[in-house]
């Protein structure tokens, strides 16, 4: 390569530098990051170019943060204060005309249904269910309309409310990916749906009497945007963000449309990671305070102006303030993940997208060393024992099991629970040490799988992975749901542990007591993990199961061969939908031990930069760790 394309490569990425160096206040992550890059083109040049200028000011910048750059520490509360304050809402103003698209989409929809309503106020019924208006009916005729609200207790309410608002939010989001098609269908259909809701009480109400349908109307307005302020508000700013992926793929303007829905899938995601707040807020509010429906009207009003002023305040109003205030960051560009052929250095300072992209990355190179046991060991026995179970108890089945039985291995449910539930265990920790297995692989750097080499790493990781992957299968099948919300938090903790108490060359008590504190301090980037790899799980058993597009599918073409058994539908489609959960669950369990893996390497270099005296040792030398195929073109 010339010199002066060199230089014109990479001139943005050293005056950035330059600019964070010189501010004293510079995030430490990014600046390792530059560093890391520059300490790479500084080799190159001093290859390349020995006598040129552009060697003698790689030098300088180089030599001028060695001596301070791991001496800062980062700190999180001001990464958690940047994303808030500046990093959300940067990406709000970017999607400011997808949010008015999803909100004009929304409120059509809204309209549709209250004109629906009104001309026919049964048509309620289609959108809203027989059940539900028959049971809206009765309150209304016992004089208290909002009785929904209080039938269940506060807790559980909030848990089902909590989790349900996250799944339609996400799933309008992915949706996005069919070319926005999907997400404006899932805003039309919520649309139609809130409209024809608050329209009813009104013309149910008229039916009955002249005021009593503006009577009925005020009641159930002030009730519901209680908690729909927030609730209503998020699923339409979700429809923003499933409309900015679309668009990537759309309009990927330069970019390939692989690459750009990259960069617009990193995008929504933080909306999305910015929502999950409010759908917190609004869960409190629908299972605490919504049921008191006696509360004054005032009180209402000051609850749901206030939720109104404080979603136009954040994203709208916060944006463009910000937005003005650093127009630079507005029209940065981001890059695609490359996909390097070369080798992944995994003592490096990670931030979280790339611990996710490098995840990915670092699974398909290690993929040999989990397909085989994979396919050969683990699905096998997670798949052909509980058909054994049912078997041998056929009289036992129940044949109305739910997606939540096919995902812990129970197709159908028998009174072999208990057995189901150790083979379940027992597979999981198989799939994990094979997560190991991979990653030590790759760092002694094989080339061929040996089965002897797995077993034995097998049973080297097996006491220290099955005890958590027992926790974590009991934390799954437990239905208090105080234990279950606890658990999700403590989830990225105990996750964490397997690899880094694993690696550790400390006795087991001080391993785990060291990895125990480690998991804390990286819990929100393990948080984060969690949730994606969590949102792949949900995606994929959206489609599977239930009503996702690829479950429908099944369960038609199933119907077909068992229209007249009920039981031998049942059966199978359980079986088909339990055998698709099994391959998928035991292929997610080591991407997602890779990823913490990574995580724990990220937190070592923050502590011991290993990876970056490794690479001050190469200076002066060829390197290609961080570079494409064309760095070394003439």
């Amino acid at each position: 390569m010339k010199e002066t394309s060199f230089i014109q490569q990479n001139k943005d990425k050293w005056k950035r530098f330059e600019e964070l160096n010189r501010s004293g206040q510079a995030d430490p992550e990014e600046l390792s990051r530059l560093f890391v890059e520059i300490t790479e083109d500084l080799s190159y040049a001093r290859t390349f170019y020995p006598k040129r200028s552009v060697r003698v000011y790689l030098n300088y910048l180089a030599q001028g943060v060695f001596s301070r750059i791991y001496k800062i520490k980062a700190k999180p509360f001001r990464k958690f204060a940047h994303f808030w304050t500046t990093g959300l809402p940067i990406e709000l103003y970017r999607a400011r005309k997808n949010l008015l698209y999803a909100f004009l989409f929304f409120a059509v929809a809204m309209i549709i249904g209250i004109v629906s309503t009104a001309d026919d106020y049964n048509f309620a019924r289609v959108i809203l269910s027989d059940n539900y208006i028959e049971m809206t009916d009765q309150f209304i005729s016992e004089g208290d309309p909002m009785a929904v609200y209080k039938k269940s207790d506060g807790l559980p309410m909030f848990l089902r409310i909590f989790f349900n608002n996250i799944q339609v939010a996400f799933y309008c989001f992915i949706m996005g990916i069919f070319f926005s098609i999907g997400t404006l269908f899932f805003l039309v259909y919520n649309g139609i749906m809130v409209g024809t809701f608050q329209s009813y009480f009104y013309f149910k109400g008229m039916a009955l009497g002249t005021t009593t349908g503006t009577q009925l109307l005020m009641t159930s307005f002030l009730t519901i945007w209680i908690h729909g302020a927030f609730e209503i508000s998020a699923i339409v700013i979700a429809g923003a963000a499933g409309i900015t992926i679309g668009n990537g793929l759309l309009f990927p303007g330069t970019y390939t449309r692989s690459q750009s829905l990259q960069i617009t899938g990193r995008r929504g995601m933080k909306i999305m990671i910015g929502l999950i707040p409010f759908f917190l807020i609004a869960a409190i509010f629908e299972s605490w305070v919504t049921r008191y429906t006696e509360m004054p009207e005032a009180g209402k009003w000051l609850i749901i102006l206030g939720s109104f002023f404080i979603v136009i305040l954040y994203f709208i109003v916060l944006p463009i303030f910000v937005a003005r205030r650093y127009p630079n960051l507005v029209a940065l560009q981001e890059e695609p993940v490359q996909q390097s052929t070369q080798r992944i250095e995994l003592n490096k300072i990670r931030q979280f997208n790339e611990l996710f992209s490098d995840s990915f990355m670092l699974m398909r190179k290690v993929w040999k060393f989990i397909m085989r046991p994979l396919f050969l060991v683990i699905l096998p026995l997670n798949i052909l024992l509980p058909v054994i179970l049912t078997i041998v108890d056929y009289s036992g089945m129940d044949y109305s099991m739910d997606t939540t039985d096919a995902l812990i291995q129970n197709f159908p449910d028998t009174e072999n629970h208990f057995w189901s539930s150790w083979i379940t265990t027992f597979c999981w920790t198989l799939s994990l040490c094979s997560g190991i297995f991979a990653m030590e692989q790759y760092k002694a750097d094989s080339k061929e799988f040996v089965f002897n080499a797995w077993w034995k790493s097998v049973m080297k990781s097996i006491l220290v992975v099955f005890p958590i992957t027992l926790l974590f299968v009991f934390w799954l099948q437990n239905s208090n749901s105080t234990v279950l919300f606890l658990g999700f938090f403590l989830l990225p903790v105990l996750l964490y542990l397997p690899y880094s108490i694993y690696s550790s060359q400390k006795s087991w008590s001080t391993a785990l007591t060291e990895s125990f504190k480690n998991g804390f301090s990286n819990w929100a980037n393990g948080f984060l993990l969690l949730l994606f790899f969590g949102l792949i799980t949900f995606c994929v058993t959206l489609l599977v199961a239930g009503s996702g597009m690829l479950g429908n599918i099944i369960k038609e073409i199933i119907q077909w061969h068992f229209s007249d058994s009920y039981i031998g539908y049942n059966l199978v489609n359980n079986f088909t939908e339990g055998v698709l959960l099994i391959v998928f669950t035991n292929m997610i369990l080591p991407l997602a031990l890779i990823g913490f893996a990574m995580l724990y390497y990220s937190y070592r270099e923050k502590e011991e930069a290993i990876g970056l005296f490794r690479r001050m040792e190469r200076f002066g030398k060829k390197s290609r760790n961080f570079e494409t195929e064309y760095e070394h073109e003439d």
